[in-house]
């Protein structure tokens, strides 16, 4: 076993002193054969401790024209493909610093075996991978390459790096950035690792256009151009095994990533946005972060599909925000952020919770037919424009607080839980047709701001169905509210700007720990003056309260809304000027009280009132006056009594 061992390692020196043994090729220059040797002894070929210089690769120092740093592209691609010098390259590859190379390198359609690092270089002219095969690392770090990139149809079995050697040292700084003047395309590339372009610049587009990269694509501090088209980044239709760390980055373009996959999370933050960052219909598997953006264009991330969840914390959108579609499968937060565009979340399905805070919006926000899972909490914001969550599917709490205007809008919508605005300060709240299975809460910090007209509706809960009311008032009522001093209106708005045709709730809540806070306690007065904030009457709204009154055990107030409803039905009708009707309302009002609980009782006082008048009449009919004061009482009860025939011959029969 020995012996073998050794004939092994003997096999081994030998291979190595062959490898050290392959000459440089005759017609090489005294640089190239220089490279070749530190190359071919397994060390880097640093340029700049050759020439004892080191110039920066993105100046036109003069020292990048000297012989002894000056390589041939041909040089390069003679020995990374062609034998011997392919075979006797070391595993650690072909690594050089400080090269120039004036012609470019062309490696289309080539197989290359070993790692290219060509660090600290300056590379006049294109470097062309189309097609290549790279079995391991290629990185121009620190480079600047005046032509273009051309990588279509690459094939990586690792990474490809154009960046600042992050990947390379432990302190990328000793190396620097990229700068690359011309286009860079990876279109259609195979990397088996991971893209970084982190900290470079680009002058041109990068072209990423179905790529398919199994690591990470990084641009971390990096500074993107934009082509004649207005493209920074120019993806779609990619796969991404690893994370989009786009983070830290300036983009003066676009930046699309339509239809693509990305199998980790994807971070944007604390970069700029020239143009708009697109990732419409693609999938990304883990969380989204847009903190500290700056968007001078739009935000446009609709059909998203987001398996994590989405963090939008100290960021300015100038430009819109349109996610409409979207789907996130945990929570959407937005922090002391600005938008000073419309804002649309039309259509979004989110199976956390929205939550906004210290917010302000400056034009529309559109949560219209979004499906929440979660709560919505909407705290300290200042919403300019319109919220519209019409036909909105919450399953938890709406939690409104903030400057909200000019319209709310929930028309059609279905809330599972509460609808809070206990906080909110409102021009116009529109819940028609909505459905809340919690509560409707109000309370005394509820604002309403006077609206244009007087006659324009403020809240509209035409047909709107409620589990509860609750506004949270507090102590007694020993005034009634009036439109001039509504100090216990408790959240409700003054003047007759609310629609409540249809409005149905189940019962009238209290508020935990507020002492007195029964809204079943309210005097009748109070409700009065609530009904009557709809200017125009129905019927509906009374004989609710009255029904919830009466479910609750208490029948005299019950009585006291229904009859009061129909005293405002009978000066509406004197108002509208229906005299006929006004006439038969009042005549009813007057005699039975409408027929409703104790007010039908006011029907005996006409009858003593009518059988006084029979006495007295029958005293000074003919025949009458000598009958006794009973029988004259009996006549003429019998007279004002239906149903109760008298004698033909009694004098009161003949008036």
């Amino acid at each position: 076993m020995r012996g073998f061992l050794s004939l092994l390692a003997g096999l081994l020196l030998l291979a190595r002193a062959a490898q050290a043994d392959v000459a440089a090729d005759p017609g090489w220059t005294g640089a190239e054969t220089w490279a070749w040797q530190q190359i071919a002894a397994g060390r880097p070929a640093d340029f700049d401790a050759q020439c004892h210089a080191s110039p920066d690769p993105k100046s036109d120092d003069a020292a990048w024209s000297e012989p002894c740093r000056t390589v041939r592209g041909g040089v390069l691609e003679q020995i990374l493909t062609r034998p011997p010098w392919r075979d006797a390259l070391r595993h650690q590859g072909l690594r050089m610093a400080g090269v120039h190379l004036p012609g470019g390198l062309d490696l289309t359609n080539a197989h290359v075996a070993s790692a290219v690092i060509l660090t600290r270089s300056r590379i006049e002219g294109d470097v062309l991978l189309a097609r290549t095969r790279l079995d391991s690392l290629f990185a121009l770090d620190g480079s600047v390459i005046t032509g273009a990139i051309e990588a279509t149809g690459l094939l990586s079995e690792s990474d490809v790096s154009l960046s600042d050697g992050r990947q390379l040292v432990p302190s990328p700084g000793s190396i620097g950035a990229v700068e690359a003047h011309g286009t860079v395309t990876l279109r259609n590339a195979r990397i088996k690792g991971s893209v970084f372009l982190n900290a470079s610049h680009f002058q041109q587009v990068v072209d990423v256009r179905g790529a398919h990269i199994d690591e990470d694509f990084q641009t971390s501090g990096a500074k993107f151009e934009a082509d004649a088209q207005k493209r920074s980044v120019w993806g779609g239709s990619m796969l991404i095994g690893g994370k989009l760390s786009i983070n830290a980055t300036q983009f003066a373009g676009n930046v699309l990533f339509p239809d693509s996959t990305i199998g980790g999370l994807v971070d944007a933050s604390d970069s700029k946005f020239g143009g708009t960052l697109n990732l419409v219909d693609s999938h990304v598997a883990g969380d989204v972060f847009l903190d500290k953006v700056q968007s001078t264009g739009a935000i446009t991330i609709y059909g998203l599909q987001v398996g994590g969840y989405v963090s939008l914390t100290h960021a300015h959108c100038s430009g819109p925000l349109q996610a409409f579609n979207a789907r996130v499968a945990g929570d959407i937060s937005v922090k002391d952020s600005q938008f000073d565009a419309p804002v649309t979340l039309a259509g979004l399905h989110l199976a956390g919770s929205l939550r906004i805070a210290t917010t302000p919006f400056k034009s529309l926000v559109s949560l219209r037919s979004a499906v929440v899972a979660g709560d919505v909490q909407i705290s300290a914001a200042d919403f300019s424009g319109d919220l519209d969550m019409l036909g909105l599917h919450a399953d938890g709490d709406i939690t409104l607080a903030g400057t909200f205007g000019p319209t709310v809008g929930l028309s059609g919508a279905r809330i599972a839980g509460d609808l809070d605005l206990t906080g909110a300060s409102l021009g116009r709240l529109d819940l028609s047709g909505a459905a809340i299975d919690g509560s409707l809460e109000v309370g005394p910090k509820t604002t309403w701001r006077p609206p244009a007209s007087a006659d324009e509706p403020q809240l509209l809960l035409v047909n709107t169905k409620v589990g509860a009311l609750q506004d949270g008032a507090v102590g007694t009522f020993d005034t009634c509210p009036t439109d001039e001093t509504p100090a216990k209106a408790n959240g409700w708005p003054a003047g007759r700007t609310t629609k409540l045709d249809g409005f149905s709730y189940g019962h009238l809540a209290s508020s935990a720990g507020s002492e007195g806070a029964d809204m079943r306690d309210r005097p009748v007065c109070w409700w009065r003056w609530w009904l009557e904030r709809d200017p125009e009457f129905s019927t509906q709204p009374y004989v609710q309260l009255a029904s919830v009154m009466a479910t609750h055990g208490d029948q005299e107030k019950a009585a006291a809304i229904q009859y009061y409803g129909r005293v405002r039905e009978t000066q509406l009708a004197w108002q509208a000027g229906h005299y006929g009707r006004w006439m038969l309302l009042a005549a009813l009002n007057v005699v039975t009280g409408y027929g409703i609980g104790s007010y039908t009782f006011r029907v005996l006082g006409w009858i003593v009132a009518l059988m006084v008048l029979g006495i007295v009449l029958l005293k000074w009919s003919p025949g009458g006056g000598q009958k006794p004061l009973l029988w004259r009482t009996g006549a003429s009860l019998g007279r004002v009594l239906p149903g109760v025939e008298i004698n033909k011959e009694e004098p009161l029969a003949k008036l």
